[in-house]
């Protein structure tokens, strides 16, 4: 694996996050009375 080198050997960190919800809340769209 090729290994970058950044100026003043910085460092970089990334982070992904997904978050998956369903059926939780009410929805107008989906036919209920009101949002929660």
């Amino acid at each position: 694996m090729k290994q970058t080198v950044w100026p003043e050997n910085k460092r970089l960190a990334l982070s992904i996050v997904v978050n998956v919800e369903e059926g939780s809340e009410l929805s107008i769209a989906e036919g209920d009375r009101g949002p929660e």
